[in-house]
This record gives C-alpha cells, structure tokens and sequence, in this order.
C-alpha cells in the first residue's frame, strides 16, 4: 500500500516516495534496484470494494515488522512457519493472517493507492521495520523457482499460521 515504508539505501522511506532505479532492501540478495513502479488503485470499480479486496491491518510484531502495515490480502508475506530461529522462513498468502494475532481487515470505504514494485525477477521487500512481502510484478506462478524460500498454499498457510498463533 501508498503509505507502507520501505528500507532504501537511504533508510525507511514511504512507498510513495520510490522511483524507478531506487535501490530497496531484499530477502537473501541485499540491495536491489527497482525497475518500475506502478501506482494504481486497489480496485478499479465505482461500486463500493467488495469484503475479499479489502486492505488486512498487520499489527507490529506479528511479521517481525517494527510498524503496523496494510497489504493486499492476495499479496504474499515472509512468514516464520516454526517458532525457531533456525528454521526457515515460508512465504504465506496474506489471507492466511486473517483472524489471527491481531490481523484484521480495513473497509476501505473509498478506492486506496497501491504501490507495486516490479523487479528483473520476484523479489522479497523489507518493509515496515522488519517484515518481507513478496513484490513478484503479478509473475510470482511462472517464476515461483526464483524465490528464494518454500512457498505455502493457503490451506497449508492457514495451518502453520493457527500453530504460531492459536486462538
């Protein structure tokens, strides 16, 4: 989303703010420039956004972000599927949070700017003090061999997020 920082080469700074070439922080490749970014709104209709579109709430903490954020709940996230530091992550859909430490959804009651990063290949962004959301320019399926950790299904995410986070 717009308003969503972003860990630069030149510190956090908004996700509005980023311009093509900018370098941003990425999981398991450091320091990488941004080919294009695309601002768009996220739905497109004149009719109120329907319930499934609507922006998910990530309170700080739940992804090892220092700072609450929005994402798209069809968007992806670097998640700590075990309670180990030497385990390793997964990227789960962000529909998988829904209900769960504190994620909730947000009506947007109006459309909202988002903000896409598009890279050479998908790559996973720092954002929000320490969380890594998958910025893969609506090409994660043909290059899902690219990303650099195990990729859960949402039935699979919804499990391993219910583990880490009973009710």
């Amino acid at each position: 989303m717009h308003d969503n920082t972003v860990l630069t080469t030149k510190g956090w700074r908004d996700a509005a703010t980023l311009r093509d070439g900018d370098e941003v922080m990425t999981y398991g490749e450091g320091f990488v420039p941004i080919q294009q970014v695309m601002k768009t709104d996220s739905f497109s209709s004149r009719v109120p956004c329907p319930a499934h579109f609507w922006p998910l709430r990530i309170p700080a903490g739940v992804l090892d972000n220092q700072l609450p954020f929005l994402l798209l709940p069809d968007n992806s996230v670097l998640f700590d599927v075990e309670d180990d530091p030497e385990a390793e992550p997964a990227l789960i859909p962000c529909r998988a949070l829904m209900g769960r430490a504190g994620v909730t959804v947000e009506d947007p009651m109006q459309r909202q700017p988002v903000i896409a990063l598009h890279f050479d290949r998908p790559q996973l962004v720092a954002v929000a003090g320490g969380a890594y959301v998958n910025c893969a320019g609506g090409e994660l399926i043909g290059k899902a061999a690219r990303v650099p950790v195990e990729i859960l299904g949402l039935s699979v995410a919804r499990l391993a997020v219910s583990r880490r986070f009973p009710d």
